[in-house]
């Protein structure tokens, strides 16, 4: 269930009555308290498009440097653009920018405020233990017809930026189904293989191509695993 925050709801009558603040998908000043506009859903995993790794080898894992890796969080975790624990070296706030269920704050970037840079980086969350994550960015762009150059590299990392998990690029073609005024939103995902309590972070480096908006991140454990990755044991059937 989607939750509306008690200052989203103030925020909404600060827009209508004094207009101080940018609305409706405006650029403004961000409101106090850091607080996300909203708790959204983990999407359908028929809608998440995993991507794999152009890291050498593949996607990496600590497991063998860290001998007793355990079970950690399970639940799947959301990091918004104003909850104080994500970073930006570049971009901006943007207020109520709606899609197919709702509206939310975002942060975003266009080419011709902004350089090349980390939009979105954090945040560096120590709870995800042994087994398979999926890191997911949900994100759209301003006109994807014109080309498959790259927009935005996408990574999930760890030891405060140190160790990369798993890497890719997003090429705007590979965003055609999430245009801005689309009301859809494009989820990409990355395998986390065993972070074994990292500083794990989810990063977003703008590549000054496009205008991009990046709703939130999150960090899903995926629990169909069989023991002892899961986090209830398989039952015998000799039981």
């Amino acid at each position: 269930m989607r939750v509306t925050k008690s200052w989203k709801m103030r925020f909404a009558v600060l827009c209508v009555s004094t207009a101080v603040f940018g609305c409706g998908g405006e650029a403004g000043e961000a409101p106090a308290g850091n607080a996300p506009a909203v708790v959204s859903p983990m999407p359908d995993p028929s809608e998440i498009i995993m991507l794999p790794s152009t890291l050498p080898g593949g996607e990496q894992s600590r497991s063998a440097s860290v001998p007793m890796c355990l079970l950690g969080q399970i639940e799947p975790q959301f990091y918004y653009p104003l909850d104080g624990r994500i970073g930006h070296s570049v971009g901006y706030w943007e207020a109520g920018n709606c899609h197919d269920w709702g509206c939310e704050d975002t942060w975003a970037v266009n080419i011709s405020s902004e350089v090349a840079g980390h939009m979105w980086y954090g945040p560096y969350d120590r709870s995800y233990g042994v087994g398979r994550h999926t890191a997911v960015f949900a994100m759209d762009i301003d006109n994807a017809a014109t080309g498959s150059d790259v927009v935005a590299t996408i990574d999930v990392a760890g030891g405060v930026g140190g160790r990369v998990y798993s890497r890719t690029n997003i090429r705007r073609d590979q965003m055609k189904d999430c245009q801005m005024g689309s009301g859809k939103l494009c989820y990409f995902g990355l395998a986390l293989y065993d972070p074994c309590f990292d500083l794990i972070e989810t990063r977003v480096y703008y590549n000054d191509t496009a205008a991009l908006r990046v709703y939130w991140t999150s960090v899903q454990y995926d629990k169909t695993q069989p023991w002892p990755y899961a986090a209830e044991p398989t039952p015998r059937e000799d039981r």
